[in-house]
């Protein structure tokens, strides 16, 4: 499972801006191993680190598709664009949980599309 983290935290050090599918498959590794308790962190700093850095990069990501939403109409239209806005949105918030002071207040809901994929708790 370290294995896993240091491929994971690696990417996330990467530009989200030139890799924003890696880095959103980084981040969904987190939010899944987080929530089940997997994630092996050495301590409650390392873990918000990554959950940080993770969530940082879902909102640059974010940032991303709206600046270009807004520069090219017939993205801004496009109804995938509001399912991803609204999967990534969803994401940041089980992260922002994730990283409170009460981390084991993690939403219940799935994030746009993963249905089957949502882990309980």
């Amino acid at each position: 499972m370290r294995r896993v983290a240091r491929l994971v935290e690696k990417t996330l050090e990467n530009d989200p801006r030139q890799f924003p599918i890696q880095m959103r498959a980084a981040a969904s590794i987190v939010i899944l191993l987080c929530r089940s308790g997997m994630w092996p962190a050495h301590d409650q700093e390392d873990l918000n680190e990554v959950v940080g850095q993770a969530r940082r990069n879902l909102a640059n990501i974010r940032e991303l598709y709206s600046v270009e939403s807004k520069r090219r109409e017939e993205v801004g239209q496009h109804h995938s664009l509001h399912k991803l806005l609204k999967g990534l949105e969803a994401e940041m918030r089980i992260l922002d949980a994730r990283a409170s002071e009460t981390p084991l207040n993690i939403p219940d809901e799935p994030p746009e599309a993963w249905g089957i994929n949502w882990p309980k708790p």
